[in-house]
């Protein structure tokens, strides 16, 4: 080969040689700016994905504050309430509106099932916070912007259990019998268990048993017709009614004299007793009172005489004796203890002159035992003091009640 063809030769392969490595050049800058305008359409998508997401997320609170402002109203509370829920944007319509659903038709107000708190260690003068900052803040934590300074914290909710659906009533066909004056024993019962549910319960539970009190009331006006409409029963007939005639009057006394008396006993958790000490004139006040009021209990049974007449007697036996016998018991346990007779025991001559008497009465007071000896120098039962004025005037004494006529209703 010539020189000259070498040199031909050794040009044309550097000519190819550089073209090779324009070409790769090329191919590389291409892909880089295709890379490039790829990084840049996607961070562009991510950017207006980023801001529809925002939007979004605006509109959705903007909605539930709508919403929130609308149920529970613009005044303090209800602002309280609205920045508690807000934070679950669209989710907080669903909790409201379960709540609502769940008390139709009970009465119940659902926001009577919230309760709303300040933030922790806010002050008393707390407000809540404007609606487009709470926006902001809420936006800048869903999208992962740190908080500033002037960040805040909003009330907490909580909810209450939601209450049961209305039971339906059931269980009445147990309460009849065949003997009406049973059905009545076993209606009252129910009655009164009822009303104390109705006291008591939750107001679900109220107004559920008050629905079926309304229904008990009704059958049992229709067991005491056909009670008083019975004529000529045997007394094994009436057997049932007596318990009840006993449980009205045990009832009586317990709800208007000793219920009131009744405190826990150290010694038995959960049981109660009397308390006599220091209330016995209290318990025979309250005898008194109740006494007065004897026609509201006794008048129960006047659609049977039979049934009546028992329960006149039952009212001497469980109610007018057991004061009569409490009284004297009352009276003997001052007058036979010589410590309580020391204390409470007072005896008044009338032989003495009013101003050698004075002394005596000055000890005179409320539960204590006094016994006079009249000018003729018979000394008279003791009796317990009631009333007494410090100079001896105006006493006055508890008295044994009197028994009640069966037929009359009035007194012996």
């Amino acid at each position: 080969m010539s020189l000259g063809g070498f040199a031909q030769g050794l040009a044309t392969a550097f000519q190819r040689a550089e073209d090779r490595y324009q070409d790769e050049k090329a191919r590389k800058e291409a892909r880089a700016e295709r890379k490039l305008a790829m990084s840049m359409q996607q961070a562009f998508q991510e950017k207006m994905y980023d801001r529809r997401q925002r939007d979004e997320h605006k509109k959705e609170l903007r909605d539930a504050f709508n919403y929130l402002q609308s149920t529970f109203g613009t005044d303090e509370e209800g602002k309280r309430l609205t920045a508690a829920f807000l934070p679950m944007g669209s989710a907080a319509k669903d909790v409201i509106s379960g709540y609502q659903s769940a008390v139709k038709g009970t009465g119940i107000d659902f926001r009577s099932l919230l309760e709303v708190s300040n933030p922790e260690g806010a002050t008393e003068n707390y407000q809540v916070p404007k609606f487009d900052a709470i926006m902001k803040q809420l936006q800048d934590q869903r999208f992962g912007k740190a908080e500033t300074a002037s960040g805040f914290l909003l009330p907490t909710v909580k909810m209450g259990a939601l209450p049961s659906p209305m039971p339906e009533i059931t269980g009445l066909e147990k309460l009849g019998s065949d003997d009406p004056f049973e059905a009545m024993i076993n209606i009252d019962l129910a009655i009164k268990q009822a009303k104390a549910n109705i006291e008591v319960g939750t107001p679900i539970v109220k107004k559920s048993n008050q629905a079926k009190l309304k229904v008990l009331e009704q059958l049992y006006e229709a067991e005491k017709k056909k009670a008083g409409n019975l004529t000529n029963t045997g007394e094994l007939e009436k057997a049932s009614m007596y318990t009840l005639v006993n449980k009205t009057i045990a009832d009586y006394r317990d709800d208007n004299v000793l219920k009131k008396y009744m405190v826990d006993d150290p010694s038995r958790a959960g049981q109660r007793v009397l308390k006599i000490e220091g209330n016995v004139a209290n318990i025979l006040d309250s005898y008194a009172v109740a006494y007065e009021g004897k026609n509201n209990v006794l008048k129960t049974f006047k659609i049977n005489k039979t049934i009546d007449n028992a329960m006149h007697d039952r009212f001497n036996s469980n109610f007018v004796q057991p004061q009569n016998t409490f009284l004297q018991a009352s009276i003997n346990n001052i007058v036979q203890n010589a410590k309580r007779r020391e204390k409470q025991f007072v005896q008044i001559d009338q032989r003495l002159s009013y101003d050698q008497q004075r002394k005596a009465f000055k000890k005179v007071k409320r539960g204590n035992v006094v016994q006079v000896i009249d000018e003729n120098g018979v000394i008279l039962p003791p009796q317990m003091v009631r009333f007494a004025n410090p100079d001896g005037r105006n006493m006055e004494f508890f008295q044994p009640l009197d028994f009640v006529s069966p037929s009359t209703g009035m007194t012996n």
